[in-house]
């Protein structure tokens, strides 16, 4: 009570104090700090700069929202606010306030942000006393609280949450495996409903009933987060398959909870004092980490907390629904990933204070083996921060590379014997080259203009003795294909859409 009121009191102030801002021009605000603001707020253009006793503000217009930035003098982030719109704020945030707020009108969102906390604060009216109440949600939407304006708590229950344990999701986005699995082994059968269920016996599973069309067949198949079966339930499995053994059948093959007693007391115990209420609680080893999973019964959301081999903490993972991404985040997905799957969205907060929401992606006719996915990282207010994409291989991709290998077979056959080696100049047209062969000045051109394609092959092409270098790239997620030509020194000729 005493943080979450300091909190509500420092906002208070720094409301007070932007009310106070002194208006300064740009060239008298320290280079440390103009220089930040770009960091936060890429392109940010029509910067208006106040001052507030030392530190400096930073007022401007982004995706079409107020903010306000405040640094410290030496250039430190202090803290941001934005003001946001409903249709703006995660769908299960915009139900909640027409839903529990319905006598109060509403006056201003506005998401604020600092080093410790990232959170909505919706301030309304009340049409009685005219007073404001304040009701606060975190960055996926959740409900954390309602206040007055001294900051005091007032109690609210939480309105159309999901069904405790069992969220549902549409079939696409299931994990590629499972759709793999469902058409292979029921192939008469289409989806009738499927959700994610976090329970006493699962964790993070995929439940699917599926259905035959004009029949009352059905069938119900559980998947781990990873789309491997684990449990069949009454329906036959295709006849066109081999066999399984009638032993296993209906066996389920979850996994074992890994024993809280051998888990490091030291990480126990931290555990235990942050989630006193926590349930549906599970340890696991993931690679050298011990990680529990656990239901937050106040907030009505799934967690995972992270400690390395000797039990000390990392971080915490709250499991966020797709549905209720910031619309930033969703509309950058939607425009540079239209083709892919969300896998999973979480909400990452580290024992350093950091804190970002990661979301994983993946691509339905992807073919490795376990599944990769894209791990794209973004701000809490919704920035993109980085992008770490996966090596994958698109079934198009192997498609092509089968075709390649067929048709250059015959040409590798014959050339067996030859030197072909590029310090002796004997370049034959169709003559495959590995990128640490390619000249430092192409490696270099491909880093600097297309950071976001991936290396896929390069040959030499030798037209009536004019040669060259023809390289290949893909962009990660689209279909996008390009075919950059360099003469033997490596210069840039031109670059082909394919």
């Amino acid at each position: 009570m005493n943080k979450i009121l300091s909190f509500i009191l420092m906002l208070l102030a720094f409301q007070i104090a932007v009310m106070a801002q002194i208006p300064v021009k740009e060239s008298d605000v320290p280079e440390p700090v103009k220089s930040k603001l770009p960091n936060l707020f890429p392109g940010v253009t029509g910067v208006n700069w106040t001052k507030v006793n030392t530190d400096y503000c930073a007022n401007f217009s982004y995706d079409n929202m107020k903010v306000v930035s405040r640094f410290a003098e030496s250039g430190r982030w202090i803290n941001s606010e934005s003001e946001y719109k409903t249709e703006d704020c995660p769908r299960s945030m915009q139900k909640h306030i027409t839903t529990s707020f319905t006598g109060l009108k509403l006056a201003k969102i506005v998401f604020s942000e600092n080093k410790d906390v990232s959170e909505y604060r919706v301030e309304f009216t009340d049409s009685v006393t005219s007073k404001p109440v304040f009701a606060y949600y975190d960055v996926s939407g959740a409900f954390l609280r309602k206040s007055d304006s001294q900051g005091n708590e007032t109690d609210i229950q939480l309105q159309g949450a999901n069904e405790r344990g069992k969220l549902a999701v549409s079939a696409r986005e299931l994990p590629s495996a499972v759709n793999s699995y469902i058409i292979i082994n029921y192939s008469q059968y289409t989806i009738r409903e499927s959700y994610i269920v976090n329970n006493e016996k699962y964790e993070n599973a995929y439940y699917v009933v599926l259905g035959k069309p004009e029949t009352k067949e059905s069938a119900e198949l559980w998947f781990d987060y990873q789309g491997t079966p684990i449990s069949t339930g009454n329906a036959p499995v295709n006849t066109n398959t081999p066999e399984k053994d009638p032993k296993n059948k209906n066996k389920a093959q979850v996994r074992t909870p890994y024993p809280q007693s051998k888990v490091p007391a030291v990480a126990v115990d931290f555990f235990t004092k942050k989630e006193l209420k926590a349930e549906e609680v599970r340890w696991d080893t993931i690679a050298n980490e011990y990680v529990v999973s656990y239901y937050n019964p106040t907030r009505s959301t799934y967690h995972k907390m992270y400690f390395n081999n000797k039990g000390v903490y990392s971080k915490t993972a709250t499991i966020l629904d797709p549905k209720n991404l910031l619309p930033m985040i969703q509309n950058y997905l939607g425009q540079n990933y239209p083709d892919l799957d969300i896998e999973s969205a979480e909400n990452i907060v580290c024992a350093d204070k950091k804190k970002y929401v990661l979301v994983k992606i993946f691509g339905m006719s992807w073919m490795n083996d376990p599944m990769v996915f894209h791990e794209i990282y973004f701000s809490t207010s919704g920035r993109l921060e980085r992008e770490v994409l996966a090596d994958f291989v698109d079934a198009e991709d192997q498609y092509l590379q089968e075709k390649h290998d067929s048709k250059h077979e015959a040409f590798n056959d014959n050339t067996a014997d030859d030197d072909l080696s590029l310090e002796d100049g004997n370049l034959a047209d169709g003559q495959q080259v590995s990128y640490k062969n390619l000249p430092t000045s192409i490696t270099k051109y491909l880093k600097t203009n297309y950071p976001e394609h991936l290396f896929s092959e390069a040959m030499i092409l030798n037209e009536d003795g004019d040669v060259k270098y023809s390289v290949f790239l893909k962009r990660e997620g689209n279909k996008d294909r390009k075919n950059l030509l360099f003469d033997l020194k490596g210069n840039f000729l031109k670059v082909e859409d394919l």
